[in-house]
């Protein structure tokens, strides 16, 4: 017998069925435009804790963007720990992904553009600096020189004490286009470090931490710390 305890929630139930309605957009939008999300599944919820647990929660309120947020997935576990006060706002490019997380959080600001115009972006709704970026774009797809006006526009907008990370699955790192993004990442930023492994996420992934944005002049830039230079 079905006790009352051993019942789901209703705010349970509501949650589950936001996120299967989340996957279900993601999947139609990765059929559509692959090139686009890059991805073959959302980010887990292992990862997604991973991510927002880098919120400074001591410290309130806090500045958040999120690039990329597919179905929303981090976006949710951002709400969740985001402090009373805080600014969050998403970038998403994908048409169909812009519509579903507007639809899905009316609340949310959803900023349907490209993570190469960030500053523009940000200073047309009138946030900065950010305390912490949070990025699940499909980098492998993404051509360098786009990559490296991503990376110069978050280091632009991030606050000198700002943390950016990225989600990075561990079948792309051994590829030389991945290596070559972690080239552009310590030429970017001071400190960059790697987080553990999630193994259960859908491929396998973990962060690239990336803090102390350098200079875009190359005069006042500084040169990458040591840990930068030997991380894994």
């Amino acid at each position: 017998m079905t006790t009352a305890q051993h019942q789901p929630s209703p705010q349970s139930i509501q949650t589950k069925t936001a996120q299967s309605r989340g996957t279900t957009w993601f999947l139609l939008a990765a059929l559509r435009r692959p090139r686009e999300i890059g991805a073959i599944a959302p980010t887990g919820r292992a990862l997604a804790a991973q991510a927002a647990g880098l919120i400074d929660t001591a410290r309130a309120p806090r500045t958040v963007v999120e690039l990329g947020p597919g179905s929303g997935t981090i976006t949710r576990a951002i709400q969740s720990w985001l402090p009373s006060g805080s600014t969050f706002c998403t970038v998403e490019r994908n048409t169909a992904m812009a519509a579903y997380l507007t639809q899905a959080w009316p609340a949310l600001n959803v900023i349907h553009g490209d993570a190469a115009d960030l500053p523009r972006l940000l200073n047309d709704v009138g946030i900065g600096p950010v305390d912490l970026i949070i990025s699940a774009l499909p980098w492998s797809l993404i051509p360098p020189p786009a990559q490296e006006q991503i990376l110069s526009g978050v280091a632009q907008v991030l606050h000198p004490h700002g943390t950016f990370a990225t989600v990075i699955t561990v079948p792309v790192r051994p590829l030389p286009a991945a290596r070559q993004f972690r080239r552009r990442l310590t030429a970017t930023f001071g400190e960059v470090t790697r987080s553990p492994i999630v193994w259960r996420n859908v491929p396998p992934a973990h962060l690239w931490i990336c803090r102390e944005p350098l200079s875009s002049d190359p005069d006042n830039a500084e040169a990458p710390s040591p840990a930068a230079q030997s991380a894994p």
